[in-house]
């Protein structure tokens, strides 16, 4: 039981600081900036964090979001184009609305997650169909870019 309230603390520390990262780069307008700088890294190590967390699937990067990062707790649901992951609550956005900061889901939410979820075999698309920053909810959308290419295809050949 110590070891789980050890782990919240943890997570609530973190999605506290990440808050305060977000709220000082908004101050001196250097958010997009490093967002951008940070989309670039997450996408050059994606494929060596897949392997090193031993992700199959975009459940396995949801689950581990949720379990380890712990900012959202993630629901699943399976779709036949792929996967609908819908969050209610977020740790990280709490903080950031408390702090009046500015966004911080494409930082350390939207992007990391793509980034991973590409890198997987087969490589997943994710779309952020809305957020919890401007709704009720999270909701990622996930297509199997293989089975989106060949269906781009099919669409071109008509």
């Amino acid at each position: 039981m110590k070891e789980k309230n050890n782990i919240e603390t943890l997570q609530l520390l973190y999605a506290g600081l990440s808050a305060d990262i977000v709220n000082i780069l908004g101050r001196h307008d250097l958010l997009e900036i490093v967002t951008a700088q940070k989309q670039i890294e997450n996408n050059l190590a994606a494929r060596g964090r897949v392997r090193q967390f031993e992700f199959t699937n975009p459940v396995d990067v949801f689950d581990f979001y949720s379990e380890v990062i712990g900012f959202a707790k993630w629901e699943c649901i399976a779709r036949t184009d792929g996967y609908e992951f819908t969050a209610k609550k977020c740790k990280l956005k709490d903080i950031a609305c408390a702090l009046e900061s500015q966004q911080p889901c494409e930082l350390f939410c939207i992007h990391p997650i793509t980034a991973l979820s590409a890198a997987l075999e087969p490589a997943f698309e994710i779309v952020a169909a809305r957020t919890l920053w401007g709704s009720g909810s999270c909701v990622f959308i996930t297509l199997n870019k293989i089975q989106s290419n060949n269906q781009k295809n099919k669409m071109r050949s008509l």
